[in-house]
């Protein structure tokens, strides 16, 4: 039988576990933000200057991964904060392995808002200020 001194501590550990990931999330949370107003001035740009569907629809698929990654995490955050008021037991493998899921979702999102904006920038590039 575990004593509840162990369990006192593996308790403990698992919070300080979801407090880091959840700090995390909070970056992750804040970085969708400040795409979300980048993309806004990179689509007025787009409108302005460039003019083209092909920007367009790019800028409008980020913007929706964006979004949804942005209500997913704050999904995962409740989770999170679920998980911490009842937090019995050990931070396991599938609380990591979803931590990491998200990560890897997170990675998705950043790479795919700077390959449009490397395009972007590329055809902003073409224009000459006369």
């Amino acid at each position: 039988m575990i004593s509840n001194s162990i369990l006192d501590k593996m308790s403990a550990n698992k919070v300080l576990c979801l407090k880091k990931d959840l700090i995390e999330l909070q970056h992750w949370q804040n970085k969708l933000e400040e795409n979300h107003q980048e993309l806004d001035a990179i689509n007025c740009i787009q409108k302005q200057i460039i003019q083209e569907s092909e920007i367009a629809n790019r800028i409008q698929k980020v913007r929706r991964e964006n979004t949804l990654s942005f209500a997913s995490f704050c999904k995962y955050e409740q989770e999170l904060l679920k998980e911490m008021e009842y937090a019995h037991g050990n931070y396991d493998l599938t609380i990591a392995k979803n931590h990491e899921k998200k990560r890897a979702e997170f990675i998705s999102v950043e790479k795919s808002f700077y390959e449009l904006k490397l395009k972007f920038y590329k055809r902003l590039s073409n224009y000459s200020i006369r």
